[in-house]
Order: C-alpha cells, then structure tokens, then sequence
C-alpha cells in the first residue's frame, strides 16, 4: 500500500517530492489494474475531505475548520475579522496523513450580510518543497475544479470585498 511505500521511503530519507512523484507512478498504474468501470465511478466519487484535517489563515470565533469537512451543509466556517482584512488573500487547508490523487474539489460557498462569495480564489497544494498553484476557479455558490492532483496537502485561496465563507470543502 502507498503507507508501508511510505515508511520505506522514510527509512532510506527520500525527500517528499521524489517520494510523490513515484506514488502518482504507482498510484497511476495501480488505479489502471485495480479500477473497472463499475467500481470507477464509485471511486471517484469518495469524499476525501471526509479524511483529512482542516486548518485556516484564520477562523471567526464561534465557528470551526471542521466544519468545512464534516459532510453537513448546515454547518460553516468563516473567516471574518473585520474590514481591514478584506480584499487579502486567506486560505483554509485540507491535510491528510499520506498523498492521495485528487481528481477533483467541490466547493459549497456560505453566502450571509458580511459573508459573500470571494472575488477570486484559486487551489495550491503542497508538492513537498512548497505551495504550487493548481488552478483559478470560477467563482459559483458551487464551485468545482476539475485537475487532477497528487498530495497531502491542499488550500483553497480567496480574496474578496467581503468575508468568505464556506459549508463544505
């Protein structure tokens, strides 16, 4: 499996991005073998950000990062602290304990008085040396992305006149 991959690529002190480019080989070729058309979709469709932890730039008192990745739209995060912080790019981050390939994100914006959609936002994840910029998104209340990307990392940056806010990551 791509953790006991990992455990020896820890005792021989490969660094992280060499270690991610061989899992995506791996990955690739298992996912190749392993997927048919029956169980494809099924697979696809696995919510990651079930799995993972979640951190912020910021969080508003009151409100928590698990929020974004408890699979409940009535909960939210949002990232409100006053107006000198608007227009400044922040970020809330999805974190998992190895690499997963990630075939596409879902983003359901939280929309209320001070906390509208952001005027930009963009992915980045983590390629084991630094954040490298997946993509722009098309601002929507659901906005989708659909790159393909293999890490342990990702962060959804965003920008806007306002607080932003999310229910689901």
């Amino acid at each position: 499996s791509a953790k006991v991959i990992q455990y020896i690529f820890a005792a021989r002190k490969i660094n992280v991005l060499t270690m991610n480019r061989i899992l995506t080989v791996f990955t690739t070729a298992m996912l190749g073998m392993l997927l048919t058309s029956t169980n494809l979709n099924a697979a696809i469709k696995t919510n990651l950000a079930l799995k993972a932890t979640a951190t912020a730039s910021y969080t508003t008192d009151g409100f928590n990062t698990s929020n974004i990745n408890d699979n409940n739209t009535a909960t939210i995060w949002e990232n409100y602290r006053g107006e000198s912080f608007y227009d400044t790019w922040q970020y809330i981050e999805l974190d998992w304990e190895y690499a997963h390939q990630i075939i596409n994100t879902k983003i359901l914006w939280y929309v209320n008085g001070n906390i509208n959609l952001p005027s930009a936002a963009y992915i980045s994840y983590w390629d084991g040396h630094q954040w490298t910029k997946a993509t722009d998104l098309t601002i929507a209340r659901t906005t989708t992305q659909t790159d393909t990307i293999f890490t342990n990392r990702i962060r959804l940056y965003m920008k806007g006149a306002t607080a932003q806010g999310l229910t689901e990551f």
